[in-house]
């Protein structure tokens, strides 16, 4: 009589990922898309008082549309610009349009210029996460594949964008100095 001997496949835990041995490569993959998705959640939540001081109310949805235009249009350059820079050439590159546009919109003088600087910010936004989600194949054992892709998810599954506690600014109301833009952006429950 033959005896089979089956060995479960090894599950890649979470401590694997967060461990010390692949730690820093976690947090730089999902670094890289954080920071996308948290400069979109960043900046619609200040852009009503951005714009009671720029004016131009009628511009507001385009301050999204223009860094999401950039973005989708620059991540279709990520396996180029991996292919001649590496990883970390990737990475270091795409920080530069990244902080440029940050600097622009920070000193911008009009909702134009800030326009401008959240297009070029777009365009390291769209670099920085599409390399994460490249890079990370290269970077990770297979096994570890799902669990990094959750980790540097911002998707509307994943409880990391949507959790912020009591005390976080972020939890705080936003002094809106463009009424008009704070009605359309917060509208108020139904009565009953």
């Amino acid at each position: 009589m033959e005896c089979m001997t089956t060995t479960a496949p090894s599950q890649a835990g979470w401590s694997e990922l967060l461990g010390p041995r692949y730690r820093s490569t976690s947090a730089v993959l999902a670094g890289g898309v954080g920071l996308h998705a948290v400069n979109i959640f960043l900046t619609t939540s200040l852009l009503p008082t951005a714009i009671g001081e720029l004016g131009h109310e009628s511009m507001y949805a385009w301050s999204a549309t223009v860094f999401m235009v950039a973005s989708v249009i620059s991540s279709m350059t990520v396996s180029r610009l991996l292919a001649h820079r590496g990883p970390l050439g990737a990475y270091l590159f795409a920080l530069a349009p990244f902080f440029a546009g940050t600097m622009i919109c920070a000193i911008g003088p009009s909702m134009e210029v800030l326009l401008v600087g959240r297009a070029v910010q777009g365009i390291g936004g769209g670099l920085l996460a599409g390399a994460s989600y490249a890079v990370l194949r290269e970077a990770l054992p297979e096994r570890l594949w799902a669990r990094a892709t959750n980790s540097a998810s911002g998707d509307s599954r994943s409880s990391r964008w949507r959790l912020s506690p009591p005390s976080s600014p972020l939890s705080r109301p936003v002094h809106c100095r463009a009424p008009s833009v704070c009605a359309a952006a917060n509208p108020s429950p139904p009565r009953r």
